[in-house]
């Protein structure tokens, strides 16, 4: 089951949010959708978004594949907003299978390839990945190889509610994507936003992309 919706502004140089959801099926009977509740606020804000709702192992892949498509497309950065039941070893799918960290990674990346964000002398791809999990910060273990999927990661490091991490992470969109707030000031914002001192942190490897283009540009 794939089911995709969107709100492309235009707004020149502001990256689309693609939000990838996959509740859990008690969150789909209490109509608990962090994922979807978002994706109307970001509607509501003008920040260029699409929302996938992906039920399955399957249906994951294929929500990235047209993510990928999109933004070969529209030639925009991303930020992927992945949202589900996670722990320490990786990710929940609303049909009770589970996609470990290690395996994450590597469908990232080739993710980033097909989207053509991935930067090769740099070892990383542009893609700024959300994880809006229960202890999503715990993805970090995918930048540990050699070939990282994500130019930033920003994640809760423990348990957290969906209302903190909804209301979090648009305070973090809003900042990073619209106000110019640097990636360590919105981070900030969020815990604050959430009443937290550090459950949302973030880990960015964006001067190595920087120093891989800088050098490129110079003929190294």
């Amino acid at each position: 089951m794939l089911d995709v919706r969107h709100a492309d502004w235009n707004r020149p140089g502001t990256p689309c949010v693609s939000v990838l959801e996959s509740p859990a099926p008690r969150d789909l009977l209490r109509e608990c959708q962090e994922g979807r509740a978002l994706q109307t606020a970001l509607h509501q804000a003008r920040i260029p978004c699409r929302y996938y709702l992906a039920a399955n192992k399957d249906a994951f892949r294929e929500s990235l594949g047209f993510i990928a498509k999109q933004r070969h497309q529209d030639k925009q950065q991303i930020a992927l907003h992945i949202s589900c039941h996670g722990n320490d070893d990786g990710i929940e799918l609303t049909s009770g299978e589970f996609i470990k960290w290690l395996e994450l990674g590597p469908m990232l990346v080739a993710f980033a390839r097909d989207a053509l964000a991935s930067h090769e002398k740099a070892n990383l791809s542009s893609v700024i990945l959300c994880m809006s999990s229960c202890s999503g910060l715990a993805a970090a273990q995918m930048g540990r190889h050699q070939e990282r999927p994500f130019m930033s990661l920003v994640a809760p490091n423990q348990s957290i509610s969906w209302s903190d991490c909804l209301v979090s992470f648009l305070t973090f969109y809003n900042l990073f994507l619209i106000k110019d707030s640097t990636i360590g000031e919105a981070v900030t914002a969020m815990n604050s936003a959430a009443a937290s001192e550090n459950t949302f942190q973030v880990l960015d490897y964006s001067d190595d992309l920087k120093r891989a283009v800088e050098q490129e540009d110079a003929g190294e």
